[in-house]
């Protein structure tokens, strides 16, 4: 093989076990985040579990901080690239109850998907960890990313009520994020939603939460289904 040839074999080598080691570490991160808390994260504990050495942690992440950003891209990342797919799909239908139950279920499936799905990766608890923990930096960096998403699916609702106000809009936003957050998770909500999270069927978790949610959000519009 010529020294060019194998020159390209190898870097390409590198760069897919670069990729795959940071993969192994942001996952065992992901996990130690789940099991201990912002407080509790080693890195040491992290880079052991990924067969890492301290040196690729500071490579990829620079720091514990650096670490807590990219395990909260990852979550709104996976987020919102589901969620972007579900509008496109609602924005197709015509305005009406099917349009803001689709739009409801986009904004709700995407997150519920990666809570129920990836339960070893609980990314609803890791969101509340960074949160309390203060590290608003982790979550205003995709702060802009968000508001878009949010901004499209305020203006998708507002095609289908068109003399809603703002704050009813927001307030139907609001009720829907509220409603993703809480719901599957809180037994008093469960003679409302007739379903929680310890319940292994994803997509029954899913409708149940959208149907609910989705029915409060046609009360606030005055949209009669």
């Amino acid at each position: 093989m010529p020294q060019e040839a194998r020159s390209t074999t190898r870097e390409r080598k590198q760069r897919k076990d670069s990729v795959e080691t940071r993969k192994r570490i942001l996952a065992a991160a992901v996990k130690q985040l789940g099991m201990y808390g912002v407080a509790g994260l080693s890195l040491r504990k992290v880079m052991k579990e990924a067969g890492a050495n301290h040196a690729a942690g500071n490579y990829y992440f620079g720091s514990k901080e650096g670490l807590l950003t990219a395990i909260t891209d990852e979550y709104l990342t996976q987020k919102l690239e589901g969620m972007e797919a579900l509008l496109d799909a609602a924005a197709a239908l015509p305005p009406g109850v099917q349009r803001v139950r689709k739009l409801v279920e986009a904004y709700i499936r995407p997150h519920l998907e990666l809570v129920i799905g990836r339960r070893e990766h609980d990314y609803a608890f890791i969101a509340l960890q960074l949160m309390t923990a203060g590290n608003t930096a982790n979550l205003s960096a995709s702060e802009s990313l968000i508001m878009t998403h949010r901004y499209r699916f305020r203006d998708a609702l507002r095609d289908c009520s068109p003399n809603t106000d703002s704050s009813t809009l927001s307030r139907a936003i609001g009720y829907v994020i509220n409603t993703m957050i809480q719901a599957p998770f809180d037994h008093s909500c469960h003679p409302l939603t007739r379903v929680l999270l310890d319940q292994v069927d994803v997509d029954e978790v899913v409708e149940e939460t959208v149907d609910f949610a989705c029915g409060g959000v046609l009360k606030l519009l005055k949209i009669e289904p």
